[in-house]
């Protein structure tokens, strides 16, 4: 009767009702979308809901895919070529809104048209980008940031087409903050002068999707490459070859398959301390032959099993710290050639322990 699936009347009262996608029900913050269309009237809320069902797809679509975001695991640092980009989308997105402003006009006491929410006159939009332009400047001229600029930079790292999740200690947010802020100053300055009556077009900027790996490989194929690499040029006898390549695998499975330029020392500091739990042979064991590394190294601390010798843990970070400078010397923007290095344990000579040789075999069961 009512000719749309999710148009209802309440009363004399039409509504939008619509529920949650099963797929994202148990993360989505309303159990159903359900609003008043304010009309009565049977031909303009067929219209209405029309128009509100696209949109609350869309915003089904959008809670799809920050979820997905959330889920991704997070880059410690951002290149200099992705901030530049990430601001020159800012710039456009404030060039954007201002044309949106323009379009749907300035409120003026002379003019009937009146909306929902009365529009700014031109003379109080005019003294606000102003004002925003020298709070901007102020705080670039200073080389600092505030809470505004860093929601803003949070914000803009969800955008389709970015879809970034950065660490929360990352350095990369210092320098993403004030491009977020020179960008404000660009845009706030086009506007102004759109404001004296010049004609600012707004930028196209091209779309560069999955900034996080444009031009990042991922470290699965990477040491897969490498280690071709070296069997090709005879440099590694067999059993040195598979050491390092099941050595790095582990590494793989530990932190997970990712560009390579989104590791550091997170990364390191959690490979090391699963190293530092696991047995040796750990998976002959029989309560860890049929887990993976991480769940291996919880499971050994809970079973109180003696780990590996400090040598073998040193040995095999040695091996991944010997493929990163690989990766640093062919790839931009990868990690420190030394952040596996640094994460070596100390050596207690001492102990008998680590006086243990490192056996091909061992290697092979990490």
């Amino acid at each position: 009767m009512s000719g749309h699936t999710r148009l209802y009347r309440r009363g004399a009262t039409y509504y939008h009702r619509a529920s949650i996608p099963v797929d994202i029900q148990d993360t989505y913050p309303k159990t159903e979308e359900t609003f008043s269309l304010k009309t009565k009237d049977y031909k303009e809320a067929l219209r209405q809901v029309r128009i509100a069902s696209v949109a609350v797809d869309k915003r089904f679509d959008e809670h799809r895919r920050l979820q997905v975001l959330a889920a991704a695991p997070a880059v410690s640092s951002l290149s200099p070529e992705q901030i530049k980009h990430i601001g020159e989308l800012y710039h456009a997105y404030l060039l954007e809104e201002d044309d949106d402003t323009r379009a749907e006009g300035f409120y003026r006491a002379d003019d009937p048209y009146l909306r929902e929410l009365p529009a700014p006159s031109f003379e109080e939009y005019r003294d606000d980008n102003d004002w925003l332009e020298e709070q901007a400047r102020e705080l670039y001229a200073q080389a600092r940031s505030d809470t505004i600029y860093r929601s803003e930079a949070e914000e803009v790292l969800t955008w389709d087409g970015v879809e970034i999740s950065l660490e929360a200690d990352s350095p990369s947010w210092r320098p993403l903050e004030l491009e977020i802020i020179k960008a404000s100053i660009r845009a706030r300055g086009d506007i102004a002068r759109r404001n004296q009556g010049d004609p600012i077009e707004t930028p196209v900027v091209p779309d560069q999707t999955s900034l996080s790996s444009a031009s990042s490989p991922l470290l699965g194929a990477l040491i897969e490459k490498w280690v071709a690499e070296k069997n090709q040029a005879g440099t590694w006898r067999p059993k040195t070859a598979d050491a390092y390549h099941k050595g790095l695998l582990g590494f793989l499975e530990c932190c997970g398959d990712r560009p390579v330029t989104s590791y550091g020392k997170k990364d390191a500091r959690q490979f090391k301390e699963v190293l530092m739990g696991l047995p040796a042979n750990w998976n002959k064991h029989k309560a860890l032959r049929n887990l993976d590394i991480v769940s291996a190294s919880q499971k050994a601390h809970e079973l109180g099993l003696q780990p590996q010798s400090v040598t073998n843990i040193n040995k095999i970070l040695g091996f991944v710290n010997t493929f990163w400078r690989w990766t640093a010397a062919n790839y931009d923007d990868v990690c420190s050639v030394d952040t596996f290095s640094n994460m070596k344990l100390p050596r207690n000579k001492r102990k008998k322990e680590d006086r243990d040789t490192f056996t091909a075999e061992e290697l092979g069961k990490i």
